[in-house]
């Protein structure tokens, strides 16, 4: 026989032994596949969750009425259209969204195809790697444990499929999957702490639809005041020595906008990029740490003003800190910034026809108040005062809800509503100093913070949300003015709550204390879970390899990680071992027999070393007589159960009962 034809019979052969499906290891499979495929309904299309969670039902529905898999040639159908209604929704089937869409329909029909051991197991290795593809859309710590009990819950159908007769009682099942991934954490830290990460983590892979959260790149009336909803942290920022700057300094930068439509800001198309020169620094720089939260975009909240850039950040013209990619997965900045400075002294004609521009026709009696207030007025820096002097003493509100503004935006505010959150004021006052004929622009961004004391950092939410506005004036440069400061000065040196005379609208983190503090103990573990898990890349790995190798050369650096590694490992199976040994129960049957020959070694019967039940009994027979019956019977209960594959729980008792009631 040629080797061709060897070959073809070896790969046609069926395998001698099927080990047999069952049906509690397989329920207990689909219960892992259902929820490794439950968080994908926050990230896909919901019908996508919804149709694999069908076709688990229907395979389970299959399974508990003993029904055959469903023919191939319905499944292959079926597939094929399960795959064009993909490429209908994603219009491809590459990037995370769509090929995470496919990977969870195609494992749902996998499910119906199970027929034999191996079309099991290489389903439940399908359904560990969806519980991977899980962190490629969330790395939050709150679901984390999430996935660790869908994953253990699948090692356990690993081992029920792998109990080929299905004697073992589910706890047997818990005990050796615990097992396993107590001997896979020792290993598990080894490998993320040694193994070469990638530049760039997986979950850094631009998404289709992502979700952006925080600022935006307008802002228009009640923006501002519908993230004062959201208590979700937007970055944290630690300082050197742990001494952050005075709250009313606590202006973090975003979106500068320009230009005005009537009621909505919006950035302009100016994006000359240019170096920190333009800046005088009149104080003490402040260092910082920003660890910054995904928000795909490219703006980092920097502490006003930026004075310098950092690798992969750049500064617009607008002086706003842009990231050179959009900030997908969190983010660590070093940065310095200047709290007291002098910003661009000279303005270029671009600059300044943006910074006066209004729509024509616009707020007529904004404009007529301007004129009024200007006449009043000795220079542009009385002009501001006297428009903060006007929002101060007219019966403005702050209020995170204000009437609905209608007709005119800002005449409507100034003139009617005179209700207003931040986005309010800012937009009417540099609608009055463009008025007026003094530059001016909107910021957006965040403002104060609140201190953590247990890990020294500054943590900013969402609802710390914040619009002012910044002036050019002669000599000085842009000047930041917050007019929300004229109606509640509370807001810049306390916080929303003692601004607002109303909180009902604020997250309930904000209005009670309690929740407050267990918040801010919750966000210190996700603070360092940011910092040495998620934020764990190839610059902080080279720093940490650094250290532990004492300054060697590369090579003693990888032996050095190496033998620390291998340590580990050992220490922490046998620490597992020692545990499992420690907390192993004795076995009733060997104690029941250590107890009879203790009792008999009491009279000198002790038993000798490597000498057998039998001939132990015999001896003791021989010497005392009356006792043949009482020990014949224990041996003869201890025999049965030690050498019987299974035990009966009565011949137990009695074994146990007979030797408690021998008195020699």
């Amino acid at each position: 026989m040629s080797f061709s034809a060897c070959t073809i019979r070896l790969c046609t052969m069926k395998p001698a032994f099927q080990p047999p499906l069952q049906t509690r290891a397989l329920f207990t499979l689909l219960t892992g596949l259902a929820l490794a495929g439950l968080p994908f309904l926050f990230h896909l299309p919901i019908w996508i969750g919804i149709l694999f969670l069908i076709l688990l039902a229907v395979d389970a529905l299959r399974l508990h009425n003993k029904q055959q898999p469903i023919p191939k040639l319905l499944l292959i159908l079926a597939a094929a259209a399960g795959l064009a209604i993909i490429l209908i929704q994603f219009h491809t089937l590459f990037g995370l969204g769509a090929g995470s869409a496919l990977l969870l329909i195609m494992l749902g029909f996998k499910t119906l195809e199970i027929r034999t051991h191996r079309d099991a197991m290489l389903t439940l290795f399908l359904g560990y790697f969806v519980v991977i593809t899980g962190f490629l859309f969330s790395q939050s710590l709150q679901f984390l444990p999430y996935l660790l009990v869908t994953a253990f819950v699948l090692t356990v159908a690993l081992h029920q499929l792998n109990d080929f007769n299905g004697q073992q009682p589910l706890q047997q099942h818990l005990r050796s999957a615990l097992l396993m991934f107590a001997l896979a954490i020792p290993v598990m830290l080894v490998l993320f702490v040694v193994f070469p990460r990638l530049s760039s983590p997986l979950w850094a892979l631009p998404q289709a639809n992502q979700t952006r959260t925080g600022i935006s790149d307008s802002m228009a009336p009640g923006d501002i005041s519908q993230l004062l909803q959201s208590s979700a942290p937007a970055f944290r920022v630690s300082f050197k020595n742990n001494q952050p700057p005075e709250k009313a300094l606590r202006y973090w930068r975003g979106p500068v906008l320009s230009q005005f439509d009537g009621s909505r800001w919006s950035k302009t198309n100016y994006r000359n990029i240019k170096e920190a020169t333009s800046l005088k620094v009149t104080g003490v720089l402040q260092q910082y740490t920003l660890t910054l939260e995904p928000h795909h975009r490219r703006w980092i909240f920097a502490l006003d003003m930026p004075a310098s850039t950092t690798q992969g950040t750049k500064l617009s013209a607008e002086y706003e800190l842009l990231s050179q990619t959009p900030v997908r997965e969190s983010r660590r900045f070093q940065l310095s910034s200047a709290t007291q400075y002098k910003l661009d002294n000279n303005l270029d004609a671009q600059q300044l026809r943006l910074a006066l521009e209004l729509p024509e026709k616009s707020a007529p009696k904004t404009r007529q108040l301007a004129t009024q207030l200007w006449a009043e007025s000795k220079n542009a820096a009385d002009y501001i005062q006297k428009v903060l002097a006007y929002f101060n003493q007219q019966p403005f509100s702050y209020t995170l809800q204000p009437k609905r503004l209608s007709g005119d935006h800002t005449d409507n505010f100034l003139f009617s509503t005179q209700e207003g959150f931040c986005e309010h004021y800012a937009s009417s006052f540099v609608v009055l100093m463009r008025a007026a004929g003094i530059p001016a622009r909107v910021v957006t961004g965040y403002l104060g913070g609140e201190w953590n004391d247990t890990a020294k950092y500054l943590l900013i939410r969402q609802s710390d949300a914040h619009a002012w506005a910044e002036v050019w004036l002669q000599e000085q440069g842009w000047v930041r003015v917050d007019p929300t400061g004229a109606i509640a000065p509370e807001r810049i040196n306390n916080s929303i709550m003692e601004a607002l005379s109303d909180t009902s609208n604020l997250p309930m983190l904000a209005r009670f204390n309690l929740l407050n503090r267990l918040s801010l103990q919750w966000d210190t573990l996700n603070y360092y879970w940011t910092l040495w898990v998620v934020g764990y890349d190839s610059g902080r790995q080279n720093s940490l390899l650094d250290k532990l190798s004492l300054g060697l050369q590369s090579w003693g650096r990888t032996l050095i990680t190496l033998l620390i590694g291998i340590l580990i490992v050992a220490l922490g199976w046998s620490l597992i071992f020692m545990l499992r040994y420690w907390s192993r129960r004795p076995d009733p049957v060997i104690s029941s027999y250590q107890k009879l020959t203790r009792k008999l070694a009491g009279i000198g019967l002790a038993r000798l070393p490597h000498e057998p039940p039998l001939k132990y009994a015999q001896r003791v027979i021989q010497t005392r007589p009356d006792l043949e019956n009482t020990v014949r019977k224990i041996i003869g209960y201890y025999i049965q159960l030690r050498y019987s594959k299974e035990s009966d729980p009565d011949q137990i008792k009695q074994l146990q009962k007979a030797v408690s009631n021998l008195k020699p």
